[in-house]
């Protein structure tokens, strides 16, 4: 049986991506990763300067109401270069928000949006 893929970095069209599955929680549960597991998953792939990062459950925006996991947040607060992460698990009202000046996050929870070159676009129901 072949080990499952947790944390991954891929290239596409000059894109590079990467993703980690799952949220911080006990690891004994399905699909959850001990703080120290997701932040050595974390660390991997971050080390790669992805263009996108997409995780399952997102980081906090502190002074919002826009709700997270406060460690995705402060590990994320490390990043130096340019990247979109788009997460979902907690619904936020407002779908694109800039975490600093090099990093935005889109939460997808409960939408579906276009990325173009011109931007997001949120279809409405």
């Amino acid at each position: 049986m072949s080990k499952k893929k947790e944390a991954e970095v891929i290239n596409l069209d000059h894109l590079s991506i990467a993703g980690i599955s799952g949220i911080l929680g006990q690891p004994e549960k399905a699909w959850r990763h001990s703080l120290k597991e997701w932040t050595q998953m974390s660390q991997k792939v971050l080390a790669k300067a992805p263009n996108i990062l997409v995780l399952h459950e997102g980081p906090d925006i502190p002074n919002t109401r826009l709700g997270g996991n406060r460690k995705i947040r402060q590990t994320l607060s490390t990043v130096k270069t340019q990247l979109l992460v788009i997460c979902g698990h907690t619904y936020w009202k407002q779908p694109l928000v800039s975490f600093s000046d090099n990093i935005q996050v889109l939460n997808l929870d409960s939408r579906v949006v276009l990325l173009t070159q011109k931007g997001v676009q949120q279809l409405d129901e």
